[in-house]
């Protein structure tokens, strides 16, 4: 357990972070950034301490969510179900990648909830590419999500250990899988 968050005067915990996550989800954050940088993109990558507020508009309790990477685009020129554009500061910050690094598989899986959270939460306020990783050497997972051209959001039918890449949301980004288990097997 990380520690709590105090809502509405009761402590709620954390949730326990799968191993390796922080190591996987600064190399990614950092193979993210040198994209940015090698393609112009102006931009902020953050690691979970970076919280995005996506409930702020429904004048409902405020929900945080700290994507364990958040890639966010300051070119960003997309509307989402007729809000305006979410700016923090004047600039855009509802992310364009998102990533969850977690137990995707097994006795703790969070697959389903976070399978909620991409779908009902990230996508829904104007997240555009997602990824879950479960990095446990036994049974590494990825699972990816996109919207197709309808707008419905999708998981991609691939669940294997593989190369990801920024498709036609972040174009030529590309992370690869021998790269990230040399990281995790260190």
């Amino acid at each position: 357990m990380h520690g709590f968050w105090i809502y509405d005067d009761y402590f709620t915990p954390f949730r326990n972070s799968v191993p390796d996550c922080c190591e996987l989800a600064a190399e990614i954050a950092s193979t993210v950034g040198s994209w940015a940088t090698w393609s112009g993109t102006q931009s902020s990558t953050l690691l979970s301490k970076g919280a995005f507020i996506f409930d702020e508009l429904t004048r409902k309790p405020t929900t945080v969510r700290t994507p364990d990477v958040a890639f966010t685009s300051y070119q960003a020129q997309r509307i989402v179900d007729n809000f305006e554009l979410w700016k923090h500061g004047g600039r855009p910050y509802t992310p364009t990648l998102v990533v969850e690094i977690d137990y995707l598989s097994g006795e703790h899986s969070q697959l389903d909830v976070l399978d909620h959270k991409m779908r009902n939460q990230y996508f829904h306020h104007g997240v555009q590419l997602g990824w879950l990783i479960d990095p446990r050497l036994e049974c590494r997972k990825m699972y990816e999500y996109k919207c197709n051209e309808a707008g419905e959001v999708y998981c991609v039918d691939n669940d294997q250990w593989r190369d990801l890449d920024g498709g036609d949301v972040l174009p030529g980004l590309h992370i690869s899988k021998i790269g990230l288990e040399m990281i995790l097997d260190w």
